[in-house]
């Protein structure tokens, strides 16, 4: 598509609008004016190589056009446009052969004196690529006199576009490596461009880290209207209204700007028309989308299949809702067509809103007329049914040999296979349909109704009558069971879905049929019945079961109750009195109830405090989805009996029903684990009994860590297993724990434990038996150990973080509020003091939180009264970190403008609330280094995670590195001596690259960051 003369009216003259090839000319380029100045200041400042990105025709091509045309840097610049479009298949000699002759193209434009440059010929660059470097390019300087060389690189990442990452490294990075080479050059310098989102990119943002980028984003209000109006300014008039529809249609996207205003353009001369209003805008849309029909079909194949899912999820959702805001979030609609969540579908709305294809609500499409065509073009019918090609070269093997076993006869086989699939796969359409079909003919019902009900949501059409007849054959095993109830159910269930006239009256006529069953049963069987829940159960269904049946009139029906309810009460009430409690409950109320025992300090003899998926350690974990106790249940059931892949469809049930436990993911995993044999086994210790939420932030990084291994097909066809052990936060216990963890040979190191106290009575056992320990949590420096390891950082480095800021502040004495019995406290305390001392500052008086609560805010107003300290330091261990908040709140010690810093226990939600808290963390969610980590983990976990879950993250990361660099048989003394030497780069890890020193300490270091307006931001 390009410019067209207007047909039918000359005197509108030629059509202005722009749409299908790049803008040469800087007085037709609008908006671009901030792009152009970042490009010459960073040029003005020698930066070398400057990256820029953006959507697909954002107009990338013509601002590297119009940037070569601008007058105001020809005497000083030779801007050289090398196009890669038709490159990514050409070895780096023929790149540099071409580059070499557009270069001479564009130096030959100035005229300049002197003898010219000579192009090496093709062959001559073959095994000599430092002839471009050495030969060639001092030729171009001496000829271009005091000017520099600026290559401006189209297309760039068209170089890598091979969707195998490893491929693309292979292919491309020569490339990149060789413009490293370039960059080195002082009169070279290198723009390229990327047609999308440099983080997306990896192997470029690995080579060009340092290097500046901007993105080439949508134009601001002012340069979209602009845009509308300047290129037509004295032919068409238009109107407000008219300006804003296109607007809002457009989102400042200069592209489809262009294509509506030149649709409205050509309109307007045919029907000789100088006014524009909103109703012409209107009236276009439809020709506009089939006139930008080749540039909305490349914006939607430069999406990724998880992103096109939710796009057409979005506009289904603006579909529904109109003009307003619709009340449903992509993923909610999804799941309405039967589409498990996944983190690839959450990534995907992130993606999409930082490409801004989405507004600020994740709810809609910015550029409406994208959403209009998408609506009109892709059904969100059919493109969840495209989710089945992700994972594909994956799960095509399990797929084929799943499909020979059900065709041999081997169904339990089969069966398993496909289970695996939707592991890898929760989406997978037809191993979901096929799990229907095969649990239905094996009798398992309620799996095969759970998959057809899926099946149904995802193709109504095609799978309704295998779910009515799931239904009717599961209702006619029910009856024949005489549970009649259940079956009642299914058939009832059966007409919500039935609109066959004849079928609906048979399944209605065994409804009465059943309801006849159900009334003479429990009208001859209530007296006799003297089980008291089932006499409960029973005198609760009783009024509505014969209040249906012809025999019955409701008074009847409500004296039989009466006279039954009574004899019930009498029955439940002897019961209750009679009945002994079960073991470990006593008789409260009376006698009539009986409630559990107290016990403090569980020990191991009395307790499960070891589970690998035998045992529920969080119990106390609910959801509102029923299925997620029952799933839970029947996993360990499984487990225990070492079915193993029913284990792990029930722990992936229940997962889905619970998204954020992390225990369940755990058990799921090395269900799968135990099923192929031979794992690897680690442990995790988190206290469960006495700091619940945090063992599950621990866990939670572990266990993304154990499902990446796994999913990926582990290491040599081995996979990994995880231990979670509880140690109560005690350290008897956590002795107690180690032990035994010591003692299982197979067990290759342990992550945890979260306090530094645990830690240091645990590291006896494990000492003695070379088990490596890395903690994710204990930063206190009394924690010294050959076999100890962690990637928070110590106490040393906290303290010294908080000193030097607490100085340097203005702060030059401060009170301390320490726990004198927590090892982590007086280690903080004790560096914090020393550092904070060095840099002449005071530490003016020591509170202990050992002291009556009541007491401490009275000693600290007492110390502030009699001394000038401005700064309150805070380090309380877990017990007393409600009290710390209290006093950052306090109104008294508000008027005081104090100054509270603390350590990393006041990092919380519960500290939203206290204004002004400075905290020093070991890892930020909202660092440039932590974002993708935790963009990851929030599609991961359905919320937002703690810096808790990234240390254990690289915890277990460490540990599986480690595993990849030996044979099968590792031992855990190769382990340990492994740990010493890793280097784990920050793409792989939470956000920061992974190394230990000699000392077994992290190298990365803590983040402080302050609550402003009811959250944490960093401090720079």
């Amino acid at each position: 598509m390009t410019n067209t003369d207007t047909q039918g009216n000359t005197n509108f003259g030629r059509n202005p609008y722009i749409t299908g090839v790049p803008i040469d000319d800087p007085k037709k380029l609008i908006g671009r004016e901030n792009l152009f100045n970042f490009i010459q200041d960073n040029l003005d400042n020698n930066t070398k190589i400057i990256l820029l990105h953006g959507l697909r025709r954002i107009g990338k091509s013509s601002v590297l056009q119009v940037f070569s045309c601008l007058d105001n840097h020809r005497d000083s610049l030779v801007c050289v446009n090398f196009d890669l479009q038709d490159k990514s298949q050409r070895s780096l000699n023929y790149i540099l052969h071409c580059l070499a002759t557009t270069i001479v193209d564009h130096v030959e434009q100035f005229n300049l004196e002197g003898e010219a440059v000579k192009i090496p010929k093709l062959q001559e660059f073959e095994g000599k690529e430092d002839l471009f470097l050495k030969t060639f390019l001092p030729q171009v300087y001496e000829k271009i006199g005091d000017k520099k060389i600026v290559l401006l690189l189209d297309e760039f990442d068209v170089i890598e576009n091979n969707k195998n990452q490893e491929e693309i490294i292979k292919k491309g990075s020569k490339f990149f490596e060789y413009l490293k080479l370039l960059s080195h050059q002082d009169r070279l310098f290198i723009i390229p461009v990327v047609g999308r989102n440099v983080s997306e990119l990896e192997s470029i943002s690995a080579l060009f880290s340092s290097a500046p980028n901007q993105e080439i984003g949508l134009l601001d209000e002012l340069s979209a209207k602009r845009l509308i109006t300047k290129p037509a300014e004295g032919v068409l008039i238009y109107e407000q209204e008219a300006i804003d529809e296109i607007y809002k249609l457009c989102a400042g996207h200069p592209y489809f700007t262009q294509v509506i205003c030149s649709d409205i353009f050509r309109q307007a001369a045919a029907n000789n028309k100088r006014k524009v209003t909103r109703t012409d805008v209107k009236a276009i849309i439809d020709q506009s989308i089939e006139a930008a029909q080749g540039g909305l079909a490349w914006f939607w194949d430069g999406l990724s299949i998880p992103q096109q899912v939710i796009f057409s999820a979005v506009a289904e959702a603006q579909k529904r809702a109109g003009d307003a805001l619709p009340d449903k979030g992509p993923i909610e609609i999804l799941k309405e067509h039967g589409v498990t969540q996944t983190e690839e579908l959450i990534q995907a709305i992130d993606q999409l809103f930082q490409k801004n294809w989405l507004d600020n609500t994740k709810r809609k499409v910015k550029v409406e007329l994208v959403q209009c065509w998408v609506k009109k073009k892709y059904s969100i019918k059919q493109e969840i049914k495209r989710l089945e090609n992700l994972n594909s070269g994956k799960i095509e093997p399990f797929v084929k040999k799943a499909d020979e076993l059900r065709q041999s006869g081997k169904n339990n086989d089969a069966l398993h296979i496909y289970n695996t699939i939707l592991v890898f796969n929760p989406n997978h359409y037809s191993s979901l349909l096929n799990l229907a079909q095969l649990n239905l003919e094996i009798a398992n019902f309620d799996e095969s109704i759970e998959f057809y009900e899926r099946a149904y949501k995802f193709d109504p059409e095609a799978n309704k009558q295998g779910f009515i007849d799931a239904l009717k054959n599961y209702g006619n095993h029910l009856r024949l069971q005489e549970n009649l109830y259940k079956a009642q159910v299914q058939f009832e269930l059966v007409l919500d879905y039935e609109d066959r006239i004849s079928e609906r009256n048979q399944i209605e006529e065994i409804i009465k049929e059943i309801k006849h069953q159900i009334a003479a049963k429990y009208s001859q069987s209530l007296v006799s019945n003297s089980d008291e829940s089932t006499t409960i159960k029973n005198n609760h269904n009783i009024y509505q079961l014969l209040s249906r049946t012809r025999n019955f009139s409701l008074t009847r029906v409500a004296a039989i109750v009466t006279i039954f309810g009574f004899i019930a009460l009498v029955i439940l009430l002897f019961n209750r009195l009679s009945t002994p409690c079960p073991q470990g409950q006593k008789k409260i109320s009376f006698g009539f109830f009986c409630d559990k025992l107290e016990v403090k300090n569980p020990t191991l003899p009395n307790s499960i405090n070891i589970s690998n998926g035998e045992d529920i350690l969080f119990s106390n974990i609910t959801s509102s989805d029923p299925n997620y106790r029952i799933s839970r249940q029947e996993g360990v059931k499984a487990y225990k009996n070492k079915d193993y892949p029913t284990a792990s469809q029930h722990f992936q049930n229940a997962r889905q029903a619970n998204i954020n436990d992390p225990e369940v993911l755990i058990y799921q995993n090395n269900a799968l684990a135990r099923e192929k044999g031979n794992p690897f086994i680690l442990a995790v210790a988190v206290p469960v009994n006495n700091a619940q939420s945090i063992a599950q932030e621990i866990l939670r990084g572990v266990a993304q860590a154990q499902d990446k291994f796994n999913a990926d097909g582990g290491y040599q066809g081995r996979l990994l297993e995880i231990v979670i052990a509880n140690d109560a936060d005690d350290p008897d216990q956590a002795k107690e724990i180690a032990k035994q963890l010591a003692e299982k040979k197979e067990i290759l190191g342990v992550i945890g434990h979260y306090s530094s106290r645990a830690t240091k009575k645990a590291l006896e056992e494990y000492t003695s038996a070379t088990l490596p320990i890395i903690s994710p949590t204990s930063t206190s420096i009394e924690l010294k150990n050959d076999i100890f390891f962690r990637t928070v950082s110590s106490d040393a480095v906290f303290g010294e973080k908080l000193a030097d800021y607490a100085y340097k502040s203005g702060l030059n004495q401060v009170v301390i509020l320490y726990d004198s019995e927590s090892a982590y406290s007086r280690s903080l305390e004790r560096i914090f003091e020393q550092e904070f001392q060095r840099r002449n500052g005071k530490v003016a008086e020591l509170i202990d939180f050992r002291t009556p609560a009541q007491n401490i805010r009275t000693k600290l107003l007492d110390s502030l009264n009699k001394n000038n300290a401005k700064g309150v330091l805070l380090f309380p261990d877990l017990q007393h970190t409600d009290l710390s908040l209290q006093l950052v709140q306090d109104k008294e010690l508000k008027m005081r403008k104090l100054q509270f810093l603390g350590g990393d226990t006041l990092y919380s939600q519960n500290a939203f609330t206290a204004e002004g808290l400075i905290v020093a963390v070991p890892w930020f969610r909202q660092t440039q280094e932590s974002k993708n980590f935790a963009h990851k983990a929030l599609g991961f976990w359905g919320n937002e995670v703690s810096w808790r879950t990234a240390t254990s993250f690289d915890a277990a990361q460490a540990f599986i590195e480690t595993l990849k660099t030996f044979s099968p048989n590792v031992s855990r003394p190769e382990i340990l001596s492994s740990l010493s030497q890793i280097d784990i780069p920050a793409y792989k890890t939470a956000g920061y690259r992974l190394k230990f020193g000699s000392d077994g300490e992290t190298i990365s270091k803590p983040i402080l960051v302050q609550i402003k307006g009811g959250n944490f931001q960093q401090i720079q």
